[in-house]
């Protein structure tokens, strides 16, 4: 089994059972709905599953990474998967 990459940080501060953190730039898969928090993560994850699972321009098979960035304003949420370095490093090898 594959391991899963994971986005690099640093931690700024840490306190009993949580940190915050500061994570490397990153390029990543985006997508933003209106509504709540609990609407995004079905409907969303769904979404960008399909892009990372070959739904995308190049029908490229893209490996999962860790964390999901998941943000929430007034009336929208966004999630957000970090694309790994190979498929970066194809996507600028490209250009």
């Amino acid at each position: 089994m594959t391991q899963t990459e994971k986005q690099k940080y640093s931690v700024l501060h840490k306190d009993g059972n949580f940190e915050i953190r500061r994570y490397e730039p990153a390029i990543m898969a985006s997508v933003q709905m209106p509504g709540s928090y609990s609407d995004m993560s079905s409907t969303g994850f769904r979404e960008l599953a399909g892009y990372i699972y070959g739904g995308n321009d190049e029908k490229m098979k893209i490996a999962m990474t860790a964390p999901v960035h998941v943000s929430m304003a007034d009336s929208t949420s966004t999630m957000s998967f970090v694309m790994p370095r190979i498929t970066r490093w194809k996507i600028f090898r490209s250009l």
